[in-house]
């Protein structure tokens, strides 16, 4: 179950980071490691389209999933015009990003403005109301989206100011990291959760430069650059807690968007 401001217990603060267990036949990134129900995979092919599009509306409504006992499928991904905001970030320059930075560049508040040359995307973090957990209660998530640019200035609270922070680095490759947590009592799935994690730009020489998504509490972004999504991205796994006899199964998918298939 999730633990935070609106549950019982005490917050969990985030695992310490893993490397990412990565099926051979499907890996772009190298190394395995032992982890206890935890599966990732690399795809260059997009998952199929049930799997992959959320709609913005596609949660099953909390009583029908009451009466009829059924799993709820919570997809809160990219749908495909999004990705195709991305894909045609590549073979551009990031210049630049905005956003209101309290605790230093690199933690970004509820929006990042990306400065690409002749492309403008907004990357937002914010709250949404989704259904989770055993008793499908409505708990504040926060979601990853993205859309072209707004013309309204970034907020930022009276006395304060928005930050540019200067980048200058060529992209080219676009990767999106999908988790989901999947909600079981015995064999029986209850709820399924899959959310966008982080955003990352690769440069030609592979190094990233990630936008990743905070406690699932919280709308701030952090900002981070390395060389494998795994330094790069939290283990959002601390964001949930196994009660027995309910437990979770986690994974993890990275959409690399310069396949021609994905």
């Amino acid at each position: 179950m999730l633990r935070g401001v609106r549950g019982t217990a005490t917050l969990l603060a985030p695992l310490a980071p893993h490397v990412w267990h990565c099926h051979p036949s499907r890996a772009v990134y190298v190394g395995f490691v032992a982890l206890p129900r935890f599966s990732c995979s690399v795809r260059q092919v997009r998952p199929a389209r049930d799997r992959s599009v959320s709609q913005p509306s596609g949660i099953i409504p909390v009583t029908k999933a009451r009466d009829t006992m059924s799993m709820i499928n919570v997809s809160k991904q990219f749908d495909d015009p999004t990705l195709n905001m991305l894909r045609a970030c590549r073979a551009h320059t990031l210049l630049s990003y905005e956003a209101y930075t309290p605790f230093g560049t690199d933690h970004v508040y509820k929006l990042a403005r990306l400065h690409f040359d002749g492309i403008d995307l907004d990357l937002t973090n914010v709250h949404e109301e989704l259904v989770l957990g055993p008793d499908y209660a409505e708990e504040q998530f926060a979601v990853m989206g993205l859309d072209h640019a707004g013309t309204k200035a970034i907020w930022c609270p009276p006395g304060k100011q928005v930050s540019t922070v200067e980048v200058g680095s060529y992209v080219s490759d676009v990767l999106v990291v999908v988790d989901t947590a999947l909600l079981s009592k015995g064999s029986r799935r209850l709820n399924q959760l899959r959310v966008v994690q982080a955003v990352l730009f690769e440069d030609p020489t592979g190094n990233l430069l990630s936008f990743d998504r905070d406690i699932w509490s919280d709308e701030y972004l952090t900002v981070r650059t390395g060389t494998s999504v795994s330094t790069t991205t939290r283990d959002f796994r601390g964001d949930f807690v196994d009660e027995p006899p309910f437990g979770y199964a986690f994974s993890r998918d990275i959409l690399r968007l310069s396949s021609p298939h994905s």
